[in-house]
């Protein structure tokens, strides 16, 4: 067995490292299109609007709402509410839902009120933040080949992207922000800086956790880091001071999940349901499942697995040049909302898609992260899919799914951890890292880690 899974992982390496003549970006439209066009056509022509989301083929494997859009709905609801005198974010009548659900987005949503939006755009704004979404992925991605654009296909057909597109979830304009972000922070702008960690402050405004993604700025010098992500924060935490009250009350009308969501909070609320317990502690869970961790690990297997999956100390670790900004982000974002939040939608995942650019780069390299980089594409596509099953099936294998999955989650935040660590600038941890210059990139970083062009 472990033969053929050998065999396969090296065939899957030298098809990652085949030039191909088409970018295949082209060829990732096809599925896409062939996913969306059905969609579309059922919209269309279908006489009886309340079903056209009911057939299987419409959004596989995710669970349907009508009216479409519904996190969108939310918001373009509650527009209409806030223009007839109401307070949506604590009285939501107009929300078609039952029962209405609360605007439970900060108040700086409100703004565009008096814009004269309401429901009847819903489905044109949902469509404008999904195809912003799929163009922002095609260019973080950059050019990729033939097997490349398979990974991805599995990534962004997947039942959790496409949960927030069902949705119209507001975290693609968020994920979209915050590519712009990447990209002029990897461009020659001369005040690439500025623009950057200013798309990336507005995004934490509308949604909090975006201010994560400010890790990206670890790839500059110490000093200019420590100031500009000073000001970033204080900035931050100055209205999260004055929003206090408003962050509670988003935080209190905020639907949680249990089944298609993340976070450490998921296990906890899994564990209460299932033994009828009182309030679980997460310290003691958390000391529970280290002790558990630590006795596998410790283990003649667990040792073997360790040995087989992670760098020696002395290995240096490879990066690319513009990408590994992106890896942090999106590693940062999974983290902190796994360990700050502790319960997240499944959509969120979709910030993982930062992550892979750099994970595919140490697979085709063959890097000292080869073989745990190829443990966390699988274990992301394993966490994006899996859920579906419990969708089809929820009587027989949800509860088994779920358990399953929440154990997949903590694996992925252990490898995004120890990734994260060990690719940190020199200044912060004197590991041996590599830079490589991207040769589709043409920016220069002022970077205090060594850079070394590909011959």
């Amino acid at each position: 067995m472990m033969h053929i899974v050998r065999i396969a992982y090296f065939h899957f390496i030298s098809h990652l490292n085949r030039k191909t003549w088409i970018d295949g970006r082209v060829l990732l439209l096809v599925p896409l299109i062939s996913y969306f066009l059905p969609i579309f056509a059922k919209a269309f022509f279908s006489h009886e609007s309340e079903q056209w989301n009911h057939p299987w083929w419409v959004f596989p494997g995710v669970p349907k709402m009508w009216p479409s859009f519904r996190d969108l709905r939310v918001i373009t609801s509650g527009y209409e509410c806030y223009r007839l005198g109401y307070e949506p974010r604590i009285d939501n009548p107009c929300d078609p839902y039952v029962p209405p659900m609360p605007m439970n987005y900060p108040k700086i949503w409100l703004a565009l009120a008096n814009l004269g939006i309401d429901q009847e755009q819903t489905a044109l704004i949902g469509v404008i933040f999904g195809f912003l979404f799929f163009i922002s992925t095609l260019l973080i991605i950059q050019r990729i080949n033939y097997a490349e654009a398979a990974v991805y296909t599995l990534i962004l057909c997947s039942p959790a992207v496409m949960l927030g597109i069902e949705r119209g979830n507001n975290d693609l304009i968020i994920f979209t922000f915050l590519a712009a972000s990447l990209l002029i922070l990897n461009s020659q702008l001369k005040k690439r800086l500025l623009f950057s960690s200013s798309l990336i402050l507005f995004s934490a405004f509308l949604k909090i956790f975006p201010i994560l993604a400010s890790v990206a700025f670890i790839r500059e010098r110490r000093k200019k880091f420590l100031i500009l992500f000073s000001l970033v924060v204080g900035i931050f935490t100055f209205y999260l001071i004055v929003n206090l009250n408003d962050i509670q009350l988003i935080s209190s009308a905020t639907l949680k999940e249990d089944f298609w969501s993340y976070g450490y909070r998921v296990i906890l609320s899994l564990l209460q349901k299932e033994f009828l317990l009182g309030r679980i502690s997460f310290l003691k869970v958390g000391l529970v499942v280290l002790c558990l961790a630590l006795l596998l690990l410790s283990s003649k297997r667990g040792m073997r697995f360790l040995h087989w999956a992670l760098p020696p100390g002395s290995a240096k670790v490879d990066v690319e040049e513009g990408v590994i900004d992106a890896f942090r982000v999106g590693a940062m974002i999974y983290i902190g909302t796994f360990l700050l939040f502790g319960n997240n939608w499944a959509y969120r995942l979709i910030f993982l898609i930062f992550t892979i650019p750099q994970i595919l780069f140490w697979i085709k390299t063959e890097s000292s992260l080869s073989r745990l980089s190829t443990l966390t594409l699988f274990s992301i596509i394993l966490t994006m899919w899996i859920k579906m099953i419990g969708n089809w099936e929820p009587s027989r294998w949800e509860r088994v799914v779920m358990y399953f999955d929440q154990f997949n989650n903590w694996v992925l935040l252990f490898f995004l951890t120890y990734m994260l660590f060990v690719t940190l600038p020199r200044w912060i941890f004197p590991q041996q890292v590599v830079q490589k210059k991207n040769e589709s990139s043409s920016s220069s970083l002022n970077s205090s880690i060594e850079v070394k062009n590909h011959s």
